[in-house]
């Protein structure tokens, strides 16, 4: 009891230093101390029914029923209003989950529950969240939830900013803010949930990238094109990618998710989709524990019309 006391107390204080700049900032400021009064330590109900799937059509059902036995669970709650792209961030959260794999050692899973548009009918909403996933190349379990049962069973915020949760293994609120919209609160909940959160940023090290530009030159259309980044960890400690974020979704990135040696070298791949443009420059940051971070890489090229 003391400690959750002692959390929902660091996690105002959190909260104050957020939102303490101006007067109009003090008036959310309330609201969040509010809404944190209003859910820490409460309980989330999760339906039964609602579709488990991979890419919005495959069913998955067993994968998805483990998610919900793990240590610390992360709650994604998108509704109607806002399921598109643009609020999904699907390609933000791939980066956080990345990154939780690494420090955290798999003690966080991730519950994505989705509500498709209300005016679709079930058929095309179910076409556009497929599109959608596989567009930005999430393979990760999403909940489907049509009718919004999670949403109204719990009355779950309709802030987007509010509409995230960290769960203990009894499906507790320890922590609400959504990560994605506040680095900072990404930094809490890994504090939270493993307390390496600084630790890892503290043991610094350098690194070598062998190149910093990959230019594909020209590329057809109807193909997905691939460059190899190399990256030699040239310090004293072990090097650890935390996340890797691409400027779109258009582009796909694999790396080792273990710390390299000292002295070692590990491989970024990086994936490209051509669009609808003729050319592209396309960034990807690479955020670690090196000295200087993120290290910026690049790609480019032109595509066969």
């Amino acid at each position: 009891m003391k400690n959750q006391i002692s959390l929902y107390f660091v996690f105002l204080c959190f909260l104050a230093t957020c939102f303490m700049m101006s007067a109009c900032k003090s008036k959310k400021q309330s609201a969040a101390e509010q809404m944190v009064l209003q859910w820490v330590d409460r309980e989330i109900v999760f339906p039964s029914s609602v579709t488990c799937t991979l890419y919005g059509k495959d069913t998955y059902d067993k994968g998805c029923r483990a998610l919900h036995d793990s240590e610390y669970k992360v709650l994604v709650y998108v509704d109607s209003a806002g399921c598109s792209d643009c609020r999904l961030k699907l390609h933000l959260w791939k980066d956080l989950m990345a990154e939780s794999d690494s420090l955290c050692q798999g003690k966080i899973a991730f519950l994505y529950y989705l509500q498709p548009k209300l005016n679709a009918s079930k058929e095309n909403a179910s076409k556009e969240m497929e599109f959608l996933l596989r567009r930005n190349h999430f393979d990760y379990p999403v909940f489907i939830d049509y009718e919004n049962q999670i949403g109204r069973q719990n009355e779950l915020p309709v802030e987007p900013e509010y509409q995230c949760f960290l769960l203990d293994q009894h499906n507790r609120v320890i922590l609400i803010g959504n990560p994605v919209l506040n680095p900072k609160m990404w930094k809490l909940y890994l504090s939270t949930v493993s307390g390496r959160g600084e630790s890892a940023a503290q043991s610094r090290t350098t690194i070598e990238v062998d190149k910093r530009m990959h230019d594909f030159g020209l590329i057809p259309r109807s193909q997905s094109s691939e460059a190899v980044f190399e990256i030699k960890n040239t310090g004293d400690h072990a090097f650890i990618i935390h996340r890797v974020h691409a400027s779109c979704g258009c582009t796909r990135v694999d790396w080792d998710k273990r710390p390299i040696r000292v002295g070692g070298t590990t491989k970024i791949k990086v994936q490209y989709t051509p669009g609808q443009e003729t050319s592209f420059l396309k960034s990807i940051s690479v955020y670690g524990n090196m000295e200087k971070s993120p290290v910026l890489l690049n790609i480019k090229g032109n595509i066969e019309n």
